[in-house]
């Protein structure tokens, strides 16, 4: 019998981005040179290239579809295992949360110690920051230009997001502590970007933001926004970071999986 059984809305429709997603990226391969010179498709032979490297996690809850989710995104190659560093956070071990599923050598995951506190099937803002806290200690985001946490139910590109990143950060080096918008100019909590001094200076100093702001009290990507505005991190607004996707026909926002965007919820 095949797996899943039954396959959950959410899942589909993740799924079908996914898909999307493949498409555009083996394109480029197999079209004629003209065609992709016509600017029919982007050269993500080229973007593939760049140089700036990203360090990208998830935090997975054990039970839901959040499971089916993160493995759909194993099996077709898209998603955190895209950058040049990645975790996944979980109370459980690899094999527990995908089961007898296979997964590439280098998939793991890094144990959460504790019960796993959700709401409404997601980690709460205190696991996130405890998973933040690891981060700030583990020093692997030291390693990468930009640190990205990425929301298991979010179709994320990286090869799509390093040329973007690119713009706002020629240098890493001579880059001020910063992190991305989205064309709404708001931190959502499906993809929070931050480059690499901004995720240092967020371990450093982060103490002023447990003092003055209660984890119960906000959801993830407001606690992160208060904190990074307490902290004076640089904001910076970038239009293609991400867009919101419905396939179902039952909300007004019409946008569709494409090859401009870095993720899509």
């Amino acid at each position: 019998s095949s797996y899943p059984p039954t396959t959950p809305p959410l899942v589909m429709q993740r799924r079908h981005c996914i898909l999307v997603v493949q498409l555009l990226l083996l394109l480029p391969h197999l079209l004629p040179p003209p065609v992709c010179a016509q600017g029919v498709l982007p050269k993500l032979r080229a973007l593939k290239s760049d140089h700036t490297t990203l360090y990208c996690f998830i935090v997975v809850a054990p039970s839901g579809h959040e499971t089916d989710l993160l493995f759909e995104q194993i099996a077709a190659g898209v998603g955190i295992l895209g950058c040049d560093k990645h975790s996944v956070f979980s109370n459980v071990s690899a094999k527990d949360l995908v089961g007898t599923r296979n997964t590439p050598s280098n998939f793991d995951s890094v144990l959460i110690k504790g019960y796993m506190q959700t709401t409404h099937g997601r980690p709460t803002t205190t696991v996130f920051l405890k998973v933040w806290t690891m981060i700030f200690e583990g020093k692997v985001y030291a390693k990468c230009d930009w640190t990205i946490k990425c929301d298991v139910q979010t179709v994320f590109v990286p090869e799509v997001l390093r040329p973007l990143l690119s713009h706002h950060c020629s240098s890493p080096t001579s880059c001020a502590p910063t992190y991305l918008l989205d064309d709404d100019n708001a931190l959502q909590w499906p993809l929070v970007v931050l480059n690499k001094k901004a995720v240092a200076y967020f371990g450093a100093y982060g103490k002023r933001c447990r003092e003055s702001l209660h984890p119960s009290k906000y959801g993830e990507a407001a606690y992160v926004s208060h904190c990074m505005k307490l902290l004076m991190i640089k904001a910076q607004k970038e239009p293609k970071l991400i867009i919101h996707v419905d396939l179902t026909g039952k909300t007004r926002v019409h946008h569709h999986c494409d090859k401009l965007h870095a993720a899509f919820h």
